[in-house]
């Protein structure tokens, strides 16, 4: 089967007005037809470089992408906020020179993968609560569907077990109905308080006191991705017309959080054998 004239006529002139194959400033090989338009030719030649852009859902598989594709010039930075860590690696990145060289190899910085620390269901729980006043049959409601959170350290002989927690809610839930008098703090840093409660239908009044932990709990991952953390929070009362209203306190909420966070950039440290710079790299291109 013989092509026509004009077929053959425009593909002499197409092969005699070529040069060469070009790349363009994006590397992409193209050629120019007879009539001055580019026709790019990149479904024919494989990629001469990775463009790629990934957001990784945890630590572990960031670091795997990042051993996968990693070079010696590969870098990784972070971010870190108040609640948050954003981890950037940058596998193309400029390669350095010898020092009697001194001229930098630079390179695309177009392969990127990105990692941001979740919160774990669990934290986002515990945040909910935090230093939130709560109602006596909301409290001991917020601790029986939390249970799960909580643990007693060794180290605290105070702090109460889940029994313990059990059986304060049960209390809460039992003498919802009394009314509460004083709150006292006692020399450990528990509270003690005190209640009168109607016991029968003639009217007989029961006066009790109940003792609350100074300190509780909770063993549980942050982020998601990260080994469970223990998070200690202060229990605290008041009184406000004869109803007793609780909440707990975090300690040193600030510095828990940041002993998290620097937990997963050590982590990611001993998997990639990189270390970590702090800063954001080309923001613009990410």
């Amino acid at each position: 089967m013989s092509l026509p004239k004009e077929s053959i006529e425009l593909l002499l002139a197409t092969g005699r007005a070529q040069l060469s194959v070009q790349k363009g400033d994006d590397g992409e090989a193209f050629f120019i037809r007879p009539d001055g338009q580019p026709v790019g030719l990149k479904n024919f030649f494989a990629p001469t470089r990775i463009k790629q852009t990934v957001s990784l859902a945890s630590a572990h598989s960031f670091c795997e992408y990042f051993k996968r594709f990693a070079s010696t010039s590969s870098l990784i930075f972070a971010e870190f906020d108040s609640d948050s860590a954003k981890f950037v690696a940058m596998l193309d990145y400029h390669t350095p020179s010898p020092i009697e060289d001194g001229d930098n190899e630079p390179d695309y910085c177009e392969h990127v993968a990105h990692y941001e620390t979740e919160a774990t269901p669990e934290w986002k729980a515990w945040l909910g609560a935090n230093r939130r006043p709560m109602s006596q049959v909301d409290f001991a409601t917020w601790l029986e569907d939390n249970l799960h959170l909580f643990i007693a350290p060794p180290s605290d002989k105070t702090a109460p077990s889940g029994a313990d927690l059990l059986e304060l809610v049960k209390s809460l839930h039992g003498h919802q109905s009394a009314q509460f008098n004083t709150a006292l703090r006692l020399d450990n840093g528990a509270y003690t308080v005190k209640y009168e409660e109607a016991i029968d239908v003639r009217g007989t009044i029961k006066s009790d006191s109940l003792t609350l932990p100074p300190f509780i709990y909770g063993g549980f991952s942050l982020f998601e991705g990260t080994g469970p953390y223990l998070v200690k929070a202060r229990l605290k009362t008041r009184i406000e017309n004869r109803k007793l209203v609780l909440f707990f306190e975090t300690v040193a909420l600030e510095k828990t959080v940041r002993d998290c966070l620097e937990l997963v950039g050590k982590a990611i440290e001993e998997k990639t054998q990189r270390a970590i710079l702090l800063g954001t790299p080309t923001p613009e291109k990410l």
